[in-house]
């Protein structure tokens, strides 16, 4: 098990330090600094070397050296690509500033920072220019992923759509979130955000309906001030024709003093009147609901049954993250096994070193179809069943770079009788084995590739997201 922030991610904060994640808030572990290290040198230096070694000699745990404390991000299964020297960076979290103009009480700018003079003095009312961000993204090639936000409030940076505005024009292809209080958002601003898509899913926190339980962790915040400003982004977007590409969620964090009945009904009754999805969080921290637990019965009739926790990413489905999905209960443990792979017709290997040891590997003409015979066994200690009544499981298989970025999920072909080649039947009671033949063709363009092969629970998310482990093969198109 390994944590992924520090195989693929990077998290740089308002003064320029670069950490693993968001969960080294004050900075305990710092791989270099972006005002004098270039990214390239850090990200193979010896820090996160030792830490990617530690990870995969070590038996699973919580506790990470790193930060010298418990950790919950040590969740995902190693690869044969998780190595010391790390993968290439595809999700950097960007902290363009820690000036906040509210106090929410377990916030680290209020609690942490003024407690150590340290931090005070190294992270507290610090911003980076938008040149130092422009250039940390022109540094990361196999970028795929921004979330501009972590400590401080986003939007104070008054460089913040000018920088958004170049990043989408140098890289449009890089998704980009966001979590805001909402506050501090100008008519100009809101205008920019809707019309240009500067930003792609945009999470506004408003913890509460009603003024009091609002301000119980927003101290200082104006409910009625940061629900008008939501429905003038709402109609901004639907002004401009951008709905179905500008994402705008309401997210609510359940507290002792606003989880009754009566407020939860108001809340989604304000958000079914201004047009947007409310994503319900749970919270360990000082005046969490003691009331309301993630997919309790109490849970589910109050929200909906909706998950506590929406993560941000970008919709491709073999990528997408189900948080809570039952790792920890093992209800989804398969493995997956490659026992014959043929391309159709098929092509020679290549001799210019793209062989990867320990994954199996095929080569095939541009577009050529490609049979996978499988081997799959269901681990875990029970059925598996979906969560929903529509969806069944199949097999995916996501196209990746041979750095490991994703490019497409390939679609399955059918058999020769036109029937799709769902997952058997004898493979999901505990103990399962089936072995079946799943086709798919070759991508056109001519290079070394990844294909990340799963099982899917369809419009849910892939196995691996659950604590199971996929196959990863490498397809070379010559």
């Amino acid at each position: 098990m390994v944590c992924r922030p520090v195989f693929e991610e990077l998290t740089v904060l308002a003064n320029g330090d670069i950490v693993c994640s968001s969960s080294d808030v004050d900075g305990q572990r710092v791989y270099g600094n972006v005002h004098v290290d270039r990214i390239a040198d850090v990200w193979a230096g010896p820090l996160y070397r030792e830490i990617r070694d530690w990870q995969l000699r070590t038996a699973p745990g919580t506790f990470c050296p790193a930060i010298d404390e418990d950790c919950p991000r040590r969740v995902v299964r190693a690869t044969p690509f998780d190595r010391p020297d790390g993968m290439s960076v595809r999700l950097l979290k960007l902290e363009p500033t820690t000036h906040c103009n509210l106090a929410c009480p377990q916030c680290p700018v209020v609690k942490n920072f003024p407690a150590k003079p340290h931090l005070d003095e190294y992270r507290a009312r610090k911003t980076l220019s938008v040149e130092t961000m422009l250039d940390v993204v022109d540094q990361l090639p196999d970028l795929e992923r921004i979330l501009y936000f972590n400590y401080g409030e986003p939007f104070l940076h008054r460089g913040t759509v000018p920088f958004l505005r170049e990043l989408k024009r140098r890289r449009p292809d890089v998704w980009v979130g966001t979590n805001t209080h909402g506050l501090a958002l100008t008519p100009d601003v809101v205008e920019a955000l809707a019309g240009e898509v500067l930003i792609d899913k945009f999470v506004v926190s408003i913890d509460g309906a009603f003024p009091e339980s609002y301000a119980g962790y927003r101290v200082g915040g104006d409910l009625d001030r940061v629900l008008r400003n939501l429905r003038a982004l709402v109609e901004a977007r639907k002004r401009a024709g951008t709905e179905e590409r500008f994402e705008i969620v309401w997210q609510y964090i359940f507290f002792e003093w606003n989880d009754s009945d009566e407020e939860l009904a108001r809340a989604k009754e304000i958000a079914e009147d201004i047009g947007v999805p409310i994503q319900w969080v749970m919270t360990c921290t000082d005046g969490g609901s003691e009331r309301l637990r993630h997919r309790s019965a109490e849970f589910d009739r109050l929200t909906g049954g909706g998950d506590s926790y929406a993560a941000m990413h970008r919709p491709l489905q073999l990528r997408t993250i189900l948080a809570n999905g039952g790792v920890a209960e093992g209800r989804y443990l398969a493995e997956i096994a490659a026992e014959r792979i043929e391309a159709e017709p098929p092509a020679p290997r290549r001799s210019d070193g793209f062989e990867t040891p320990d994954v199996p590997s095929v080569a095939a003409p541009p577009g050529a179809t490609v049979s996978l015979s499988l081997r799959v066994r269901n681990l875990a200690e029970r059925y598996w069943i979906s969560s929903t009544k529509e969806a069944c499981f199949r097999m995916g298989v996501l196209l990746q770079s041979a750095s490991g970025r994703p490019l497409s999920e390939l679609p399955i072909l059918h058999d020769a009788d036109g029937r799709y080649p769902y997952l058997p039947d004898e493979a999901r009671p505990p103990g399962g084995d089936a072995r079946f033949v799943i086709r798919f063709a070759a991508p056109e363009a001519p290079g070394p590739y990844r294909l990340l092969v799963d099982i899917v629970e369809q419009g849910v998310c892939g196995l691996h997201d659950r604590g199971s482990h996929p196959l990863v093969l490498t397809l070379d198109v010559v």
